[in-house]
């Protein structure tokens, strides 16, 4: 993905060209990393000019890009998330209250070949992503900036391509700041057995997680909010996987829509947001842990009340639809097991559930 060029003094840059620039590419790589397609970096061009001045090129967020040929015969949900991940750019603009400008021509043009959808419907669509990881975006917003800075204000810098940050700058980035938990490490030779990991930290966070997203899933499905997958980010390492975010992809309107909702809609996002903590309480958890922050600021789009206070009310429902919330759990659980025995398993996004898998278990008797 790349866009936006102007020339910049290199002893006064034009900052508010990188206030247009900067949150963009942080909207393609954030939105990019959480629909599986994670960026190899982040580069720029630059020309030294004989005056001494720089003209800035594109910036390139790098990223996987079929060719034509491929296209026709795509599986439906990568070109799905290519879409997205298209329109990642001008929702990082959207999200800082920026319009779209004339840097989304490239990205309009990309998208051309794998949609007639407009740029504006998904990068919409994509806002939700980015508000979610709100914390990454802003943490790459500040990282690529000072990155930036930092090549333009070498007198060695000499006309040609430039990497601003690498595939592990990026990495170190997303599980600093990712919503539900720090980064921590799982051996695949220890998930042979199914207890195995309930006797680690590690398991623990797996546990809380996989609870958590059950306690989402199976409120959404008793108020009448379409739950698409759960699923879980994870990455390759020397160790074995660094495991981030479990996440429920789900229904997540605009404050527009919002604003327009009857208060019988508000409650059931309201119950369904708190639905995680819900999870974790009726699986003995009492405490609302740091991961629920997200859902915390989340719950503020739809009522006033606390956390706390609607996750017992949600509570209710987990406990009535405790079947289902247990099988859930259990299927998530050995899904996961199975990912880390994998050996051939990459870096990225992996569904544990899918809406097929779900409807399976809300239909069972």
């Amino acid at each position: 993905m790349s866009a936006f060029r102007k020339d910049m003094n290199a002893e006064n840059p034009a900052l508010s060209y990188l206030d247009e620039a900067i949150p963009h590419e942080a909207g393609h790589l954030i939105v990019g990393k959480a629909v599986g397609l994670p960026a190899r970096g982040l580069d720029f061009n630059v020309t030294r000019l004989p005056d001494g001045r720089i003209a800035i090129g594109d910036f390139a967020t790098l990223v996987y890009s079929p060719p034509d040929e491929e296209i026709p015969n795509m599986e439906k949900k990568l070109k799905a998330s290519l879409m997205l991940l298209t329109a990642g750019g001008v929702a990082g603009n959207i999200y800082v209250g920026q319009k779209v400008g004339q840097g989304a021509d490239a990205d309009r043009k990309e998208l051309a070949r794998l949609t007639n959808k407009p740029l504006e419907e998904l990068a919409e669509m994509a806002q939700p992503i980015i508000h979610k990881r709100r914390d990454a975006f802003r943490q790459l917003m500040s990282r690529i900036k000072e990155a930036f800075l930092e090549k333009l204000n070498d007198p060695t810098l000499q006309t040609g391509r430039h990497n601003l940050l690498t595939e592990q700058d990026l990495e170190a980035i997303y599980y600093e700041k990712q919503p539900d938990a720090p980064v921590q490490a799982v051996d695949p030779s220890k998930v042979a057995m199914g207890a195995s990991l309930a006797t680690n930290p590690m398991g623990t966070y797996i546990d809380e997680a996989i609870a958590h997203e059950s306690g989402h899933i199976v409120v959404a499905n008793e108020c009448g909010i379409t739950v698409h997958e759960m699923y879980v980010m994870l990455t390759r390492g020397e160790r074995g996987y660094e495991v981030g975010d479990f996440a429920t992809e789900s229904e997540d309107p605009s404050n527009e829509q919002i604003a327009e909702m009857n208060e019988a809609l508000k409650t059931g996002f309201a119950l369904f947001v708190a639905g995680g903590v819900a999870g974790n309480k009726f699986d003995g958890l009492n405490q609302i842990t740091e991961g629920a922050a997200s859902d915390r600021e989340e719950l503020e789009r739809f009522t006033d009340r606390s956390l706390e206070e609607v996750s017992e009310d949600a509570l209710l429902i987990v406990t009535e639809q405790r079947r289902r919330f247990r099988r859930i759990k259990s299927v998530a659980r050995q899904r996961f097991q199975d990912l880390v025995k994998d050996s051939g398993l990459q870096t990225g996004r992996h569904t544990l559930l899918n809406e097929g898998d779900l409807q399976g278990i809300f239909n069972k008797k």
